[in-house]
């Protein structure tokens, strides 16, 4: 890539210049082609761009460098102008950095630019670094050249660091690397593949193997309909080499553990190692160069100017800019990792050599660099919609929302997270550099003029929202320094959404990511990887300035512990909530392949951010059962998922203790199913419904290979055996109804089932209502009202009771005295069995440890269909197949494996049964139960089953307006749970043998009551339809005189609970109580952090007293015990708590109505002891050092204890105080610091001390002079401590009594002030620095040291050392340079003051006059070393310019030195002007006069200052002639073109 190469040139005159722009090149690198490029500018050869206002401010966040760094040495970390971001219309050419503070003389400031007119501040050493911990102080300023004004000036500090944290971050990236095997795009070529591709790129100047991209038009990158799969074939091909040059890891092995994966890598051998290597470097450069990037990438200048696009100009657009940029898909815009990723390791690999090596001057890596810069672009490019900032459409319409609201969490806030952190973290390693931004991507600046991408729409806001200051597109993103940047992006993306449709962390504890226009369930892919590949990542930056923030991890350890304790059961997790995965293998593992590691990532690296609690639930589950977790006391009970329409139940039998798990995931118009990007669909159904039971963990495990997912358990649907669709907006639930209550022990679910309206695929048939009540018992499932709602095949609708694995024998029997049959466990023939159960009879069905109770509807029979093993037909048979389904060396698999079943798992067939209920239902229904603790099939089990419905479950109705049960049927402690179908219909709820009353709702809604054992009434709803305008459910008891009036809060339950800002309201009416529900709605939506919407539809749970019934007394008063009280207290009684020894009881605890009013234990006051151990719990307390007793038991304390001393018990000797008089020695606390000082410690111990003495003084009471210490500052005379030596020597003594020893020769004194008087010497070289000065021609030496003289010369000589010639001294007048052909300078005109070639701050008297041209510019020459200008402007040798009047004239350059040779001064001058043809300036001239081994030593720190540049330097060459017509190699060190 050619410096500078996407810059458009004005004339193509500016061609003629190339082969002088190449020399200036080779000689004066980077700087000085940045300077001729400012040149041209100013006489027009390349337009100047209007400055844009950008931000001038630095980005200098961290640097360091390691312990003992040699001069030289390149700090860690650049200065980066903001102004940067502008390199494409704005470079800043114009800007430089000076190092204003140096670190007291230990670093130094080189300006850097690379390829693209970006300009960095390198820092390196230039004297010797100390010992790590040390750090340095630096200031820099940021000024323009042209007019030397300050624009931004940056205080920062280099540390010292035993390791530089680049070199940590980047060993550990590559460890976390070589687990991402799409760092490489999974291309692991063969050897001889491998050396093919080498062998190509060295050949074709760094392309590619069979990739016509390079050779693509404009034209063609615009339209080619192929060029994603070039550009990726391309970057996968890349990644090759990167895999290969870092020694070809194992992703798979590195997953196990570092040391697996070090003892797998397979290195090259040195020399292919190589030759990869320097193929990568020149491959990255074509790569970048071939790629559209920029829009200029696809449009010649022309047709862009013509075109009409928005943002054509914004960095990046080539790549997002579809359609009219390029053919590429939106799914393949909005997925740019597909593009940036296989690269990613390449970059990794070669990215630090190169960092180094243009720093160093190497123009192959400094277009290297820019390479990687531009490879990486597309990761932060946005395609239009992406970016609009206040679209006002609703999420699955605008993918972020509106970002100027309240709601917005900014772009790219969804799971995908995970997939972009890959190429972010790789990309950053490769900048090698802290405070480089993570992007130069226009709209990712906080200077941006957002304005530009509002939305355009016809429904855009009116009036625009105003933007607000500081705005971003991702709240807390700064783009300030790669990783500072990346780690924002990965804590900031652990977010609560704040709206129904957007992707996140949802307040029930669901991860949702491809929401669109319903909320989903993606708790293994990609939520799970949302929440764990952040956490590895963050171990790259753990311990360094850029780790992740604390605040941030409390999301990823709440949701771990709270929803995946729930839904993980047996170590694997539930398939129908995992997302896009639902069909891998790890599902079954996902304990110990995914838990417990993310567990860990938690505990080892973060613990200290942890609440306690939830760190002590991950300690547990690490020490524990890492294989079959989670732990079963963590996870029983009943849980609503409300925002995602799940309900998960866990219990244990009671008898055998064996833990089952029941699940229900059902849609509504709120949500959805899974996602399918498989081939062959099958996740369709996965939410219509799904009913699992689980009592040994692996029912659908590896089965899943086999099932048919036409007919998953739960769901009532058209038993096709066509294709499954895929089309995503079927898997939004059809209707608006739907939800579930629970209140922690049991719950209730509800969903009217019907197609989606835009399910265009129409391949959802049935409407059906559906409920599924749970409880110890299990779960029972009613339905009701199934029809057929669209045409489907015309097949059977069924509802599936369960298709699982295939356990055991099938038992089934229809009505308790009809007959058992038994279908045995045949693999090899499996089952077919079709059983009539008449009209309401009921029937048994056992298979793998779970009964099914079934109840025939009251007026028609239903057919029961089983079908095992072979008999059930696959949907997908390819699954297992798979050479990766499954472990088959794993001891519980391997004897489930059937190697001559066709690479099935044999005993993993499926098990299948269904309920016909007809091709044309009318109104159908079904009853059923699932009965989970029935591991063991005898007779008991069968008796229990046929007596369920009446023994533990009473179906109250099952209708169309209500779907209701009560369990159990007898007793006083009873729950009712009823689905309201409809409004204002009375459902009867009997609730104990002597209370049964009516139910009531003025909405749709799902209802829960239960008489509790402790006197009250457990109450929980939701409303049905979650109308986020509603704001008060009404539920009427058909009885007066049941609850207690008044106003009950209640807390809003999910990962973290929210107290609610309504209450539950109890009043009595006409003989009927009324209990008004007060919901979250759209009101309440800034309270609950703007997540009021999310909150809508939530279960309301609270617990209300019975009216004059008893109270709960059990609980102990604080600090005291229950006594006599117990938990149902009878209204108008009493009880006695008791107190703890210290406190006195308040009196009795009574019960009134069912209100309770509870005795109290006060604190007694606290007495004196005389025993040490008494601590005041008790009341008595002993006081340390005397003291009165004061204070309350639990709170008592000492007061007036004895001098000196302090505290609760007088325990504390006081803190010392300062006292003026010598004597204090702090026996009394009071202390003398003799010279100066802060007093500390403590008295009465003898420990006062004195801190902060005075400079040069030490000791406890600061009475110690110091060794006096060096300093370079003049002033500095010993009265601290610090001593200046004005002409050397060695410092000694102690504060106030310094001296200096071993002056510099010539010098004496305390201070080494005094000057000696000068010697002779018959040393040449002695010049009276030191005293001994000769004088070359006679004479007689005078003067003192550093002003030495020779007097009284031999004849004929003068001079200072005798050394001039009476006749050589005229010869050194200095001619005036000529003017440039064309000009006429004034006669006698004096350069102006500040003339571009007047050095800052040089007084003209340094100088000769020079002459002026037209245009005003005027040369300068110095005569004196004196004229050399400060840093930053001219060092080494001197320059002056002249310039000609006219475009086109020569322009001079001359080189002035002083030269000393033989006592002869000589003036040495180098001139390249208009001559007689041979070059664009005409034939250079030539003056002899100083020896060419000399030249490199003054010409090899020139650097130019304002708009100078040296275009050609000639070199003497021995006898004044070219050597072969060409440069010396050794003048400039290397090869120049011929002249």
């Amino acid at each position: 890539m050619v410096l500078g190469s996407r810059y458009r040139v004005k004339d193509a005159a500016l061609l003629h210049l190339l082969p002088w722009v190449l020399v200036v090149a080779m000689i004066f690198g980077p700087s000085g082609l940045v300077r001729l490029f400012s040149l041209l500018c100013t006489f027009g050869f390349i337009p100047a761009f209007a400055s844009s206002g950008y931000a001038d401010d630095i980005l200098g966040h961290y640097f360091d460098v390691a312990p003992g760094s040699d001069p030289g040495t390149w700090v860690h970390g650049m200065l980066n102008p903001r102004r940067n971001r502008a390199f494409r219309s704005d470079p800043p050419i114009d800007f430089k950095f000076t190092l204003d503070d140096d670190g007291a003389g230990v670093f130094e400031l080189i300006n850097h630019r690379d390829g693209e007119g970006r300009l960095f501040g390198a820092i390196r050493t230039k004297a010797p670094v100390g010992a790590a911990g040390t750090s340095y102080s630096l200031r820099t300023s940021l000024s323009r050249i042209s007019t030397g004004a300050t624009v931004s000036s940056l205080d920062f500090i280099v540390e010292v660091k035993d390791t530089p944290m680049i070199e940590v971050i980047r060993t550990r990236a590559l460890e976390w690397a070589f687990t991402e095997d799409k760092l490489w795009g999974r291309n692991e070529p063969s050897e001889s593949a491998l050396e093919t591709q080498v062998s190509y790129v060295e050949n074709n100047g760094g392309e590619l193997r069979n990739n016509d991209l390079y050779a693509w038009s404009k034209y063609q990158k615009r339209t080619k309909s192929t060029l994603a799969d070039k550009w990726i074939q391309a970057v996968e091909d890349l990644g090759a080499l990167g895999w290969a040059y870092l020694d070809r890891p194992k992703a798979w092995k590195w997953e196990q553990s570092a040391e697996v994966g070090q003892n797998a890598m397979n290195p090259l051998d040195s020399q292919l190692k190589t030759r990869v290597g320097a193929a990568i470097k020149t491959a990255i450069v074509a790569l970048a160069e071939a790629i559209p990037v920029d829009a200029t990438d696809v449009f010649d200048s022309g047709d862009l100017s013509s075109l009409s696009h928005n943002g054509k100009d914004y960095h990046g657009e080539g790549f997002a800019g579809r359609p009219t940029m390029n053919t590429l898909s939106y799914n393949q815009v909005t997925h740019q990792w597909e593009f940036t990723d296989a690269v990613g390791l390449a970059v990794m690999a070669v990215g630090q050599d190169l960092h180094a090596a243009a720093l160093n001057g190497n123009a192959n890596a400094v277009a290297a660099m820019d390479a990687i810069v531009r490879l990486g672009t597309p990761n932060f490019a946005l395609t239009e919609n992406r970016r609009w900032i206040d679209n006002p459409k609703t999420p699955g319409r605008a993918r972020w929302g509106d970002l100027l609201s309240n709601h917005a969490q900014g772009v790219w806030m969804d799971a995908n997270l995970a997939h972009r952190l890959r190429a972010w973290i790789a990309f950053a390693i490769a900048a090698n550099d802290y405070n480089r931004p993570a992007t130069y991507v226009d709209y990712w600046h906080d200077d941006f003029d957002f304005s530009a991408i509002r939305y355009e729409g016809s429904d855009a806001s009116s009036p625009p929202t105003s933007i607000p200051d500081g705005f971003r597109l991702i709240p807390g993103f700064k783009n300030e320094g790669v990783f500072g940047d990346v780690t924002a992006l990965l804590g900031g993306g652990y977010v609560r959404p704040r709206r129904r449709g957007l992707s996140g962390y949802l307040p029930d504890g669901i991860i949702s990511h491809h929401t669109d226009y319903c909320q989903d369930a993606a708790m293994f892919a990609y939520g799970f990887e949302w929440l764990l590949e952040p956490l590895k990542v963050a171990r790259i930056f753990k311990g360094t300035p850029f780790a992740l923030a604390s605040a941030a991890l409390a999301v990823p350890a709440r949701w771990l512990v709270y929803s995946y304790s729930r839904i993980v059961f047996k170590g694997g997790i539930d398939i129908a909530l995992i997302g896009r995965e639902y069909h891998a293998e790890t599902c079954w593992t996902f304990w110990n392949k995914r838990a417990i590691p993310a567990a860990k990532y938690l505990v080892q690296d973060h613990a200290s951010a942890l609440d306690s609690d939830v760190l002590t639930t991950l300690q547990t589950w690490i020490s524990g059962d890492t294989i079959n977790g989670p732990p079963q006391e963590t996870s029983l009970g009943n849980t609503a998922f409300f925002n995602s329409d799940v309900m998960v139940h866990r219990a244990s039998d009671a008898g055998t203790g064996d833990e089952w798990y029941i699940s229900v995931r059902f849609k509504t118009s709120r949500t959805q199913g899974n996602e399918d990007f498989e081939s062959t669909g099958k996740s369709w159904h996965m939410g219509s419904g799904m009913l699992q039971v689980k009592v040994f963990g692996d029912e659908y495990d590896l089965v899943r290979a086999r099932m048919d997912w036409h007919v998953m358990p739960g769901v009532t649907e058209e038993w096709r055996t066509d294709s499954i669709s895929k089309s995503s907006e079927g898997r939004c639930g059809g209707s608006t109804y739907g939800g579930s209550v629970s209140d922690g022990e049991v719950g209730a679910a509800a969903m009217h089932y019907t197609p989606h309206a835009a399910d265009d695929d129409d391949y959802s048939v049935t409407s059906a209502d559906k409920a599924w009540f749970f409880g110890s018992f299990g779960a029972v499932a009613l339905g009701r009202g199934i029809n057929r709602a669209k045409t489907g095949q015309g097949n059977e609708i069924v509802t599936t009771l369960e298709q699982a694995r295939w356990r055991g024998p099938v038992t089934i029997q229809v009505g308790s005295s009809g007959s058992s049959l038994t279908l045995p466990h045949d693999l090899n023939s499996g089952c077919s069995e079709d059983r009539t159960i008449p009209a309401g009879e009921t029937a048994f069905l056992h298979q793998g440890g779970v009964g099914y109770v079934i109840v025939a509807p009251a007026s028609s029979s239903v057919t029961l269909s089983i079908r095992c093993g072979n008999n059930v037909i696959a949907t997908d048979s390819s699954m297992a197949g798979k050479s990766s389904w499954g472990d088959r060396t794993d001891p519980e698999n391997r004897d489930r494996w059937d190697p001559d079943a066709g690479d099935w798992y044999k005993s993993d067939r499926p098990f299948l049964a269904v309920l016909k209920h007809g091709t044309a239902p009318a109104d159908a229904a079904y009853q059923y139960a699932v009965l989970p603790a029935m591991k063991i099939l005898d007779a008991a089990a069968k008796a229990r089953a046929f007596a369920f419905f009446g023994s533990e479950v009473q179906v109250i109705q099952n209708d169309a307006s209500a779907q209701a049960v009560v369990f159990p049927p007898t007793g006083d402690f009873r729950t009712f749970q009823c689905a309201f179908l409809s409004a204002n219909e009375d459902v009867v709820a009997p609730l104990s043998s002597s209370l049964t009353f009516t139910v009531s709702v003025d909405r749709p809604a799902i209802v829960q009551v239960r008489t509790l054992s402790d006197g009250r009434f457990g109450l929980a709803v939701v409303d049905g339809i979650a109308d986020k305008t509603a704001r008060v459910l009404k539920v009427h008891l058909g009885q007066g005189e049941l609850l207690e009036p008044g106003s009950y809060p209640y807390a809003l339950p999910g990962v973290e609970p929210k107290t609610a800002v309504d209450a539950v309201d109890v009043s009595q009416s006409g003989g009927r109580t009324l209990i008004s529900f007060g919901l979250p709605d759209a009101t309440d939506d800034a309270v609950y952090g703007y997540q009021g919407e999310l909150y809508v539809g939530a279960p309301v749970s609270v617990k209300v007293p019975k009216l004059g019934g008893p109270c709960d007394a059990s609980a102990s008063p604080t600090n005291g015990g229950v006594g006599d009280c117990t938990n149902s207290l009878a209204s108008g009684s009493t009880c006695q708590p008791t107190c703890n020894s210290g406190y006195t009881v308040s009196g009795t605890s009574s019960c009134s109505a069912g209100t309770l009013t509870a005795a109290t234990c006060s604190a007694n006051s606290c007495t004196a002891s005389s025993v040490l151990s008494k601590d005041g719990s008790d009341g008595v307390f002993y006081c340390i050092n005397g003291g009165t007793v004061g204070g309350t038991t639990g709170s008592c304390t000492c007061t007036s204890c004895n001098e000196g001393y302090g505290g609760a018990s007088c325990e504390t000797a006081g803190a010392c105080s300062t006292s003026t008089d010598p004597s204090k020695d702090g026996a009394d606390g009071s202390f003398y610091c003799i010279n100066g000082g802060t007093v500390g410690g403590t008295a009465g111990s003898g420990s006062c001390t004195c801190t902060s003495c005075n400079l040069g003084y030490e000791g406890s009471s600061c009475q110690t002079a110091s060794a006096c210490a060096a300093s370079a500052v003049s002033t500095k005379d010993g009265s601290d401590g610090t001593f200046y030596c004005i002409n050397g020597g060695t410092i000694g003594g102690t504060t106030g009594a310094c001296t200096c020893t071993g002056c510099d020769a010539g010098y004496g004194g305390a201070s080494c002030q005094t000057i000696g008087a000068c010697t002779a010497s018959t040393v040449a070289s002695k010049d009276g620095s030191d005293g001994e000065f000769y004088c070359i021609n006679g004479g007689t030496v005078g003067g003192t040291t550093g002003a030495c003289t020779c007097t009284g010369c031999d004849t004929g000589y003068s001079g200072t050392s005798c050394e001039t010639e009476a006749a050589a001294a005229a010869a050194e007048a200095i001619a005036t340079p000529p003017p440039a052909p064309g000009s006429t300078p004034p006669a006698g005109s004096t350069p102006p003051a500040n003339s571009a070639a007047t050095p800052a701050g040089e007084a003209m008297t340094n100088t000769t006059n020079g002459a002026c041209g037209a245009d005003g510019r005027c040369v300068c020459t110095c005569i004196r070393k004196k004229c050399e200008a400060p840093a930053g402007a001219i060092s080494g040798a001197v320059l002056g310019t002249f310039f000609g009047a006219a475009l086109s004239a020569a322009i001079l350059v001359y080189v002035y030195r002083h030269g000393k040779d033989v006592g002869k001064r000589r003036l040495t001058k180098y001139l390249s002007g208009p001559g007689g043809g041979g070059g664009p300036f005409g034939s250079p001239s030539y003056r002899s006069g100083l020896a060419p081994d000399r030249v490199p030593e003054y010409l090899e720190n020139v650097s130019v200052r304002g708009p100078m540049q040296i275009y050609e330097v000639e070199t003497p060459q021995k006898s004044g002639k070219q050597e072969n017509g060409q440069r010396r190699k050794d003048d400039f060190g290397g090869n120049l073109p011929p002249l």
